[in-house]
Parts: C-alpha cells; sequence; structure tokens
C-alpha cells in the first residue's frame, strides 16, 4: 500500500488479542483496551573543531505497554510466572476499511515489573502491564504458519522479514 494522505482511510479498532508465547505454547492474556509501543532513540551531541554541532542517534529501545480490558486470577499468576523470563509476543492491531488485517510480532520481550491494577470506585477494572522489547541481532523475521499463534490472520511457510530488530508489522488483506 502507498504511504498517501488518504482522508478516506481510518482504523477502526486496534490492539485486541493479546498473546504470550510460553514454552511451545502461546497463551491468550486478552483484549487491549489501551497501550503504546515505543521505539525511541537517545541522541548525543557531536562538537566539531569549528564549533557547530549536530546530534547524533545513539542507543535505541522499545517499551511495550498495555491496558487490559480483564483482570484475572490466571492472567495475573501467568504473569508472575514470567517476571524473570523471556517471551514471545503477539497482539492483533485491528482492520482498516480497505480490508487489511494487521498484526504485530515481538520475538522477545522481558516483563517490566511495573504492574499497575487500577481499582477505583464505579470503573471496569482494568491490568496495566509493562515489556521491555529486546532488540536482536538482525531484522525481526518471522514465518507465519509456525511461528505465529494459530489464530493469527498471516499465513505462509515462508519466512517475512521486517525493518527493525524489535518487531515486525504484518499486514493482510483478508479474502
Amino acid at each position: 500500500m502507498a504511504i498517501t494522505k488518504n482522508t478516506e482511510q481510518e482504523k477502526i479498532n486496534s490492539g485486541n488479542n493479546f498473546q504470550i508465547k510460553v514454552g511451545s505454547s502461546w497463551l491468550t492474556l486478552g483484549n487491549i483496551v489501551s497501550g503504546s509501543l515505543e521505539k525511541m532513540a537517545d541522541s548525543i551531541e557531536i562538537t566539531h573543531a569549528d564549533g557547530n554541532s549536530h546530534k547524533k542517534a545513539s542507543k535505541r529501545s522499545c517499551t511495550l505497554s498495555v491496558v487490559l480490558s480483564q483482570v484475572a486470577k490466571e492472567i495475573m499468576d501467568q504473569i508472575d510466572d514470567i517476571l524473570n523470563t523471556s517471551v514471545e509476543g503477539y497482539f492483533y492491531n485491528g482492520r482498516d476499511e480497505l480490508g487489511a488485517d494487521q498484526e504485530f510480532y515481538l520475538p522477545e520481550m522481558k516483563p517490566i515489573e511495573k504492574l499497575k491494577l487500577d481499582m477505583e470506585g464505579g470503573k471496569h477494572q482494568v491490568l496495566n502491564l509493562e515489556f521491555s522489547v529486546v532488540a536482536q541481532s538482525a531484522n525481526v523475521s518471522v514465518t507465519p504458519d509456525t511461528g505465529l499463534p494459530a489464530d493469527a490472520y498471516a499465513s505462509g511457510a515462508s519466512p517475512v522479514t521486517g525493518k527493525n530488530p524489535f518487531y515486525i508489522i504484518l499486514e493482510t488483506i483478508a479474502a
């Protein structure tokens, strides 16, 4: 799809079906009410002999923060079980009105113990989670048929490679 200014294209929903891979099994933690995926670089200032300077990107990092729409003992227990491990991550990011389903695959995430359980009266209780997404040695690659959850939209027996070492975005046009 070409990158254009298109006032007709809208993202209807996002962040559903958040799953982590524990061992060889994908486990659904729930639907994402809100969240953010942040990929950022720090910068350092380089000063030249003539006194001029410029900034250069230095280290990069990526963080996934999610607010899950439900709270259950099983989910909280699973989070406790993975606190000192790395897990793979997946979430469905919705379908646009053109019919493209968008999914994110994150090959290595480390939970950051920042569990926040909102208990304000009169509101739906949600669960806040944060993960540090670990950079891989090369751009992320995944074979959809074997590397994604069984209910993923993307399919194929050949690897698909993304554009960065933290995650890959897969888009599939619905048939």
